[in-house]
């Protein structure tokens, strides 16, 4: 980078730096743009790089403590899978209570990393069956016959079974219609 791009390179940083504080204390784009005399383009071109430059440094700083936390994790595997192998033949208690710490940390990690978040699935229903097929189905399945001593039996029905269309009860009882 040659001089004349470091020089308004650093021009462009001040610049923005000046911004930042004019936000800071509430100011809005155009009196910031009147104050500096620039343009509102200008500034807002500034808020905006502020802001991704921001953000930016928040995931990257997110990212190291998030290595950091997986990097102790880890150590505390390891230390826990040594409880393990020296205690598995002396106590069994001491085998349950490393078990336990061994999944608590698994699942602390699952949770760090996004891993233990269930999968979705999409549940739609493009087509189904018609309403016959549907009475038809729910007959088979739910169907009740009477046995000779007046008790009910589950089972699929011999008789055909009407479906309603009105209200009407009495259509659906008389089968000669």
């Amino acid at each position: 980078m040659g001089a004349k791009a470091k020089a308004l390179t650093w021009a462009i940083a001040e610049r923005r730096t000046e911004v930042a504080r004019l936000l800071r204390k509430g100011w809005t784009e155009r009196r910031i743009a009147d104050e500096l005399g620039l343009t509102k383009s200008t500034v807002h071109n500034d808020v905006e790089a502020i802001a991704t430059e921001l953000v930016e440094s928040r995931i990257a700083d997110a990212d190291k403590a998030r290595a950091l936390m997986t990097d102790r994790l880890v150590v505390a595997e390891i230390a826990v899978l040594a409880t393990l192998e020296s205690a598995e033949q002396q106590d069994p208690e001491l085998v349950l209570k490393a078990t336990d710490r061994l999944i608590r940390l698994h699942e602390r990690l699952s949770k760090m990393w996004g891993t233990d978040a269930p999968e979705k699935l999409d549940a739609t229903v493009t087509e189904g069956p018609s309403p016959h097929e549907a009475a038809r189905l729910v007959r088979e399945v739910f169907a009740v016959s009477s046995t000779a001593g007046g008790e009910q039996k589950r089972g699929v029905s011999e008789e055909p079974v009407s479906v309603r269309d009105s209200g009407d009860a009495d259509a659906a009882d008389d089968p000669s219609d």
